[in-house]
């Protein structure tokens, strides 16, 4: 009897043990689930927080672009317009520098003149509303007027 009983308790221990092992291993697949989970979450809250910031940069851009359409700005004005892109630079956001000639990953032409000696072909004669980079991509593209060959001056790029 006592081997019966031996063989009967190495057969629960070893029954325990077999749930206690995939008992474990289903913890871990678990946290290893939630941990998956974390991380789309916050993927996901930081898409939502770019789409807010995003969708407010752009309003503060449209202020800008309202005061770069004044032909003689005061000091304040002046002054409001650098403070906004101020705190737009700090948080990434900056400017499109001036540029000689049309590039399109960061300019849209919005209209053509034709080439003269100062303004060669694909050069860019006037910058009609500025682009915006956040961080190393465009964010806003410069709108631009272009100078082409030819008299198709009224076709775009």
């Amino acid at each position: 009897m006592d081997e019966d009983l031996q063989a009967k308790i190495y057969e629960e221990v070893s029954g325990l043990k077999d749930l206690f092992l995939r008992r474990l291993l289903d913890d871990k697949v678990k946290v290893a689930a939630i941990n998956q989970l974390k991380e789309n979450n916050e993927a996901l809250l930081k898409q939502l927080d770019d789409r807010s910031t995003f969708s407010m940069v752009k309003e503060i851009l449209l202020v800008c672009d309202r005061i770069d359409a004044i032909e003689e700005v005061d000091d304040l004005t002046a002054s409001v317009e650098e403070e906004l892109l101020e705190i737009l630079a700090r948080r990434d956001f900056r400017q499109i520098p001036p540029a000689e000639f049309f590039d399109p990953l960061c300019h849209n032409a919005v209209g053509t003149v034709e080439e003269t000696p100062e303004y060669p072909e694909k050069s860019i004669v006037r910058v009609v509303r500025n682009g915006y980079f956040y961080r190393d991509r465009v964010f806003r593209s410069a709108d631009v007027i272009v100078a082409i060959k030819g008299k198709d001056s009224d076709q775009l790029v």
